[in-house]
């Protein structure tokens, strides 16, 4: 299972270390199976940090039924936690460039629910606020939720049709300036057509009201995006090869950060006719960090504990140890560029005002002892 998820928990690095202030879902699809005699089991599966725990998974999870052609509401379903879904997915990874740390929680909430046949279909809903603040290509991620639903039309309620399933786990990380290729696809059990598309992932939820029950009612608001990043452009200037057919993602990024990437599967019959509508919403987490300051990130030496704030911050950052030792401190970006250097004693401030929003990383040593800290500049 861990190797399974290795990819996974490699998105984790920049955004979910112990030193966040607050945890944020990291993703999510929902697919469902058709049993027949209108009965259809829901399958919501949603991914989180599992570092510093906050919050953890809905207990239970609201998932709303709305009429696809009215957007009328339905009704209201609950999905008890199932302890047993819960699975930590954490890193035995064999690249020693990664922190050890690292891990993941994915959770699948299942439930049986009739659907009778009607003109219309049906939309499935979930909602969840909020993402992690450091994604570069959305304006305030922070106060950004997520909506994941499925469309069920009434093409599938004849038919008793069951929606394709993800082949491969995702989120992904990537390193930039290298080559990859990805299999984003899935497998349909009725042996359907699929084609794949990128989707403007959606909104939902509020830091105010985190967990609307029941959920908003579609259409849907799409996240905002920060130029010049779109839902079909949205690594900026990475150039993508994206296969509609198979699913297949290749390329090379040119840009680091944290991107939330959306795509969907829409899955038609022999008559074309459209069937369902799948969607999975991710984050992307590029780096080319160098190795031995990523070695660097956990091994914390220095005592007393350094202690940083605000962070996140917007202009000034303060610096304290309370200690007397002289403290030498190299600030880098997150390309590794050595972008500060100076040495204090018992604490300093750092002026950010000018500096792009982003991730920088703190490196201390006095004494010969040695230590990393994460900061976001917002």
């Amino acid at each position: 299972m861990v190797l399974k998820y290795a990819l996974l928990a490699l998105i984790l690095f920049l955004g979910l270390q112990k030193e966040t202030f607050a945890t944020h879902i990291v993703g999510g699809e929902m697919t469902y199976d058709c049993l027949g005699n209108n009965q259809y089991r829901i399958n919501l599966k949603i991914y989180r940090d599992c570092d510093s725990g906050i919050p953890w998974f809905d207990n239970p999870a609201s998932i709303g039924i709305f009429n696809a052609q009215t957007n009328g509401f339905i009704s209201t379903v609950s999905i008890p936690l199932d302890t047993a879904s819960n699975d930590t997915l954490s890193l035995n990874y064999p690249d020693t460039c990664l922190p050890p740390n690292l891990c993941l929680h994915a959770t699948v909430y299942s439930t049986v629910v009739t659907l009778p046949v009607n003109s219309s279909g049906y939309v499935i809903s979930y909602q969840r606020c909020c993402r992690n603040y450091n994604i570069v290509n959305i304006i305030d991620p922070n106060n950004t939720g997520m909506t994941i639903t499925t469309e069920i039309t009434a093409a599938a309620l004849l038919s008793c049709n069951s929606s394709p399933k993800f082949n491969n786990e995702v989120p992904l990380h990537l390193t930039v300036n290298d080559t990859f290729s990805v299999d984003l696809s899935a497998t349909d059990a009725d042996g359907d057509s699929l084609v794949y598309v990128f989707y403007a992932p959606f909104d939902g939820g509020t830091s105010g009201n985190p967990l609307p029950i029941p959920p908003a009612a579609p259409p849907y608001n799409s996240v905002s995006h920060h130029a010049p990043y779109t839902y079909q452009s949205p690594i900026g200037n990475t150039l993508f090869n994206w296969n509609p057919s198979t699913g297949e993602l290749s390329g090379t990024p040119t840009i680091s950060g944290t991107f939330l990437v959306g795509f969907s599967i829409l899955e038609y019959n022999t008559a074309g006719v459209l069937l369902s509508k799948t969607y999975k919403d991710f984050t992307i987490q590029l780096t080319p960090m160098p190795c031995n300051l990523i070695n660097s990130l956990n091994k914390t030496t220095i005592t007393p504990t350094i202690q940083l704030f605000p962070n996140p911050t917007h202009n000034e950052l303060t610096i304290e140890t309370g200690t007397e030792q002289e403290v030498e401190l190299r600030l880098y970006s997150i390309q590794g560029q050595e972008l500060l250097y100076q040495s204090f004693r018992k604490g300093t401030t750092i002026h950010l005002a000018t500096w792009p929003k982003g991730v920088y990383f703190l490196d201390f040593t006095s004494n010969n002892q040695r230590t990393i800290k994460r900061i976001v500049k917002q």
